[in-house]
């Protein structure tokens, strides 16, 4: 026989004491006889496994010339043993005494089935007891003739439908009983409980007590219960019960004299001693104080096999149930026969309540693909399961979710809580099982929640978010049905848009609990961008910040998708994670500052939690994203950004801003001043000796003309800033004498007009912070020459203003700078009397400084009362520097 996959599905070998081989010149001994079905060596090394070569009979071999029948009646091994995706069949019998007068034969025939959950034949491996087609060679003198057929064995005249029906339903006995406990024992082994050891001395009816389990079991669930009929309680030569246990049979047939201590976790069962039936959880005792763990088939058993008539109805509905699913592996072991009384419920009353326990717990996903027994299965969830929401979920979480009966009580468990609202209004969010596919039902049970929640006309807020959210994730990303999906939508746009009204109301998010994704993605969101409110105050926000982390949390936003598809509501959610985040994304802050500059005409309309976003983003601006943001519209940008952007640009950048006609004059005039700077750093090498002072002399001429005009409060700080910068970019080549007189214009503009200094200093902040390394030597500049609102703002060390004022060829800041930075206030003792004393040594200073004008600087100090503080070290400091000079030492 061919499988229906592909070649021979049954393998056959023969094995034995054989004489010689005349043919293959084979000598006398153990070896295979013969082999039938393609058996591969791998295949004939798993069969031998299997072959007995010692039989160890507990029955005497009665000799040679015996009737047949004194010989048929001997016991004989037969055992069957699933194993991976195949299974394997052994028959051992007895055989007289060979030529040399050896005793103790035996002759194997070994059954290899490749394909055991092929759907046909339709029997079940015990069947096979005492078949014709299994070799039986009792006498030695026939081992030779004992040939194996073609096809594998069939089914033996013993376990039969009508024979199982005679044996259970015997006057005599009570054996529906005993099967209900064997069955217990059985199905728990095959999930991995305890091995059964079942004392039989008749193996008719060991085979007919198999056979009656099988009968209850479906087809699959039967060819993976592996068996033996024959085996010694021990065995001297190591081959007893616990040896066939350890090779995966899961009943083993032991005779009743046998004297067995099991090796580990066996149950042992005598179907001939009194048994008292135990309740669910407790346990079946036989009379010798032997138990057996109680399961759910002994009750569904003793509730329905009561005629011969009712077991042969039980036996085909099983068998019609397993061969409509396909014999696909079952979840619970009972579930075909709990199906099976299912189909005709009315007739056993007492079992359809248990039964629908096991379909509620034990439905394969197989079943939706069958209109009847779907339907069985829907319809006894529904009969089984309570109202209570609660009893529900905690049934739904001993149920594997890849079965079918998973989506039968998830659907019921959403049904029931849908129609409680305590349930879902509860402290914490109510639980959402993964969604079934059949929402007909859910459907039903959620248009009646919304409408109820519409007609409570917003006053529940927290129902109505805990209802969104819990009907949101159930939904998923699937196709919804149109009666709720309007309903829905109404619901959440009302809800949302009484939270954005009232942006207090944002608390009662935390309360609602967290919301999934994708609720807040489909449902949510679409709601926040449908609507289009007005911004709450001067802020950049369409939506309530309050609103945002309440729904999304502080870290927790959705990331707002491509720029050119982002929505109002994205955006919002964009600028809640930077304001939140400790290192933020710097790629999508330039992209929100795009977006400020697009949505506001002028950067004089941005909200001031706009402005932070605007000024970090730019700081890293070039020239060709300067010009992309503002599409020559530069009243959109802050002006320091432009400031910063042609401070930091290249010469030929630079002359680009200077041509650009909407830019301010003074803008563009800047922008000529950077070029010229940038290009005197570069050809400084090359310019004609003496030409680089004239050049800067020009330069700061006009800067200091400029400096004159009346104050424009828009763009007073564009000349400072140009000063500055080309101040700073031509330091290696400015004289003292060109460049102190424009510090001095600039240092008199600040302290002239305090607008001015606090306009000119976050600009002057922005620069240092942009170029360092370049501006740190003109704060120190600044700090000298007096333009003292300025220089603390950059918090100079005492270091840096001593070693400034040590630079000033004037010397007229001097006394200042020994009061407040060396001797005084927060920095005193940063410099000390020594390190001044030597550095104006160093310094020679010489005919440079004026005695007379540095006293009178100090005595003018202290006698108007400045509160500078002079301490003692200090005036004997400068009465020592005065004695001296006037000695002439230096």
């Amino acid at each position: 026989m061919t499988s229906a996959q592909g070649g021979q599905r049954w393998g056959q070998l023969s094995y034995g004491s054989l004489p010689a081989d005349p043919v293959t010149h084979a000598g006398a001994g153990w070896r295979v006889k013969e082999s039938v079905g393609d058996v591969t060596d791998e295949e004939s090394q798993r069969m031998l496994a299997l072959a007995v070569t010692r039989f160890e009979s507990h029955v005497p071999f009665p000799g040679v010339g015996q009737r047949a029948e004194v010989y048929q009646a001997l016991p004989r091994r037969f055992g069957y043993l699933p194993s991976g995706d195949e299974a394997l069949y052994w028959h051992a019998a007895q055989v007289d005494m060979d030529g040399a007068g050896r005793t103790g034969n035996v002759f194997s025939h070994l059954l290899l089935d490749r394909h055991p959950v092929a759907p046909s034949p339709r029997h079940a491996p015990v069947a096979l007891w005492r078949s014709e087609g299994f070799l039986a060679p009792h006498q030695y003198a026939l081992v030779d003739g004992a040939r194996l057929g073609d096809e594998p064995p069939a089914p033996g005249p013993v376990v039969t439908r009508e024979n199982l029906l005679t044996f259970l339903f015997d006057s005599a006995h009570w054996r529906v009983g005993v099967l209900a406990v064997l069955a217990d024992a059985a199905f728990a082994a095959l999930e991995g409980g305890p091995r059964v050891v079942l004392r039989c001395e008749d193996q008719q009816e060991a085979a007919l007590w198999i056979g009656a389990v099988n009968a209850i079991q479906s087809m699959r669930d039967a060819r993976r219960l592996g068996f033996s009929l024959y085996e010694r309680g021990t065995s001297e030569h190591a081959n007893g019960v616990d040896q066939a246990f350890a090779r995966g049979v899961h009943i083993a047939v032991v005779p009743p004299s046998d004297e067995y201590a099991p090796a580990g976790a066996v149950v042992e069962i005598d179907p001939h001693a009194v048994v008292t039936l135990g309740q669910p959880g407790g346990q079946h005792v036989f009379a010798d104080g032997r138990a057996v763990p109680v399961g759910v088939m002994s009750s569904l058993v003793t509730l329905c096999l009561f005629t011969a008539v009712d077991a042969a109805a039980l036996f085909d509905a099983v068998d019609d149930v397993s061969r409509r699913t396909g014999d696909c592996p079952n979840i619970l072991l009972s579930w075909p026969f709990a199906m099976a009384i299912l189909r005709n419920a009315d007739e056993y009353p007492d079992a359809a309540a248990l039964a629908r326990t096991v379909v509620v717990r034990g439905t394969p996903p197989q079943v939706a693909a069958d209109p009847e027994l779907r339907a069985l299965a829907e319809s006894a969830t529904v009969q089984a399961m309570s109202d209570d929401p609660a009893q529900i979920w905690a049934e739904l979480q001993a149920i594997p979710s890849a079965s079918y009966a998973y989506q039968l009580v998830a659907s019921a468990y959403l049904v029931a809580a849908l129609g409680t609202p305590g349930w879902l209004s509860r402290n914490d969010s109510a639980p959402v099982p993964e969604t079934p596919e059949n929402l007909d039902a859910v459907a039903t049970a959620a248009v009646g929640a919304l409408d109820r929640m519409l007609a409570a006309d917003g006053a529940d807020p927290v129902g109505a978010l805990r209802l969104i959210g819990f009907l949101g994730q159930v939904l998923g990303l699937g196709p919804v049905d149109p009666r709720i999906e309007g309903r829905l939508e109404d619901l959440v746009a009302r809800t949302i848009e009484q939270l954005v009204v009232h942006p207090a109301h944002a608390e009662i998010l935390v309360q609602a609990g967290p919301f999934d994704e994708l609720v807040l993605g489909r449902w949510i969101v679409p709601a926040l961008d449908n609507r289009i409110p007005s911004a709450p105050g001067r802020s950049i926000y369409s939506t309530p910040p309050a609103l945002l982390r309440g729904l999304f949390g502080a870290s927790a936003l959705l990331a707002p998708g491509p720029h050119a598809g982002r929505t109002d509501f994205q955006w919002d959610a964009a600028a809640l994670a930077l304001e939140g985040a400790a290192v933020p994304d710097a790629v999508l802050r330039d992209e929100l500052a795009g977006r400020l500059l697009e949505r506001y005409h002028s950067w004089a309309e941005v909200p001031r939690d706009g402005l932070g976003i605007l000024q970090a983003a730019s700081a890293t601006w070039s020239t060709s994203r300067l010009l992309a943001v503002t599409a020559g519209d530069f009243s959109r940008v802050l002006p320091d950004v432009v400031i910063r952007v042609i401070l930091t640009a290249s010469a030929e950048d630079a002359r680009i801003l200077s041509q650009q006609p909407l830019l301010a004059a003074d803008q563009r005039q800047l922008a000529s001043w950077v070029s010229w700077a940038r290009d005197l750093e570069s050809a400084r090498s090359l310019l004609p000796s003496g030409s680089e002072p004239e050049a800067l002399s020009n330069i700061a001429g006009q800067l200091q003309g400029l400096l004159g005009r009346p104050d424009d409060r828009e763009y007073a700080f564009v000349p400072l800033t140009a000063a500055l910068s080309i101040i700073v970019r031509a330091q290696g080549v400015v004289l003292p004498s060109q460049a102190h007189p424009l510090l001095a214009d600039v240092a008199a503009k600040a302290a002239a007009d305090p607008a001015f200094t606090a306009r000119t200093v976050p600009y002057l902040r922005a620069y240092a912070a942009a170029d360092p390394e370049r501006a740190r030597p003109l704060l120190l500049q600044l700090a000298v020459i007096g333009a003292a609102a300025m220089g603390s703002e950059f918090r100079l060390s005492p270091e840096e203003a001593a070693n400034a004022a040590l630079r000033d060829a004037g010397g007229e800041r001097l006394v200042d700078v020994i009061a407040s930075s060396a001797l005084s206030g927060a920095a005193r003792g940063a410099v000390t009397v020594e390190d001044l004393t030597a550095a104006l040594k160093e310094r020679a200073l010489g005919d440079d400084v004026k005695a007379d004008r540095v006293a009178k600087r100090w005595w003018r100090a202290r006698g108007l009362g400045t509160g500078i503080a002079i301490a003692d070290n200090g005036a004997e400091f400068l009465g020592s520097l005065f004695r001296g000079r006037q000695k002439g030492e230096g």
